[in-house]
């Protein structure tokens, strides 16, 4: 929820100083300048760290809780989720076809999407 917000606001303040600057005949800076080939790489590496990260947990509690024990606490990443998606079905071709489908939105969209 914070980081929709977040999203919204720099987006808003995005647009406003984009908006107050007047249109002249400055000549428009370079893109591959240094400042935007850091801030690419920067945002490259947040999103396959985030990718990464342990990002959601289930606590299965209750009867259910007890009776696995260890195993009813655990925490997912995105990648780690896509990498047990193959071990909980016994039809191979469909939980693979689902495993990449479930990366190419989850992993490698988001990639593209930065270039």
């Amino acid at each position: 929820v914070l980081a929709s917000c977040l999203s919204l606001v720099l987006g808003h303040v995005t647009v406003a100083r984009h908006r107050s600057f007047d249109v002249v005949d400055d000549a428009p800076l370079a893109l591959c300048s240094m400042r935007y080939i850091l801030g690419f790489a920067a945002m490259l590496v947040l999103v396959i760290v985030g990718c990464c990260l342990a990002s959601f947990d289930f606590h299965i509690q209750g009867l259910a809780g007890l009776v696995l024990g260890d195993k009813a606490k655990r925490r997912y990443s995105l990648i780690s989720l896509g990498e047990a998606i193959p071990g909980s079905s016994k039809d191979a071709r469909g939980a693979v076809s689902l495993e990449v489908v479930y990366f190419f939105f989850g992993f490698a969209l988001p990639l593209v999407q930065l270039v």
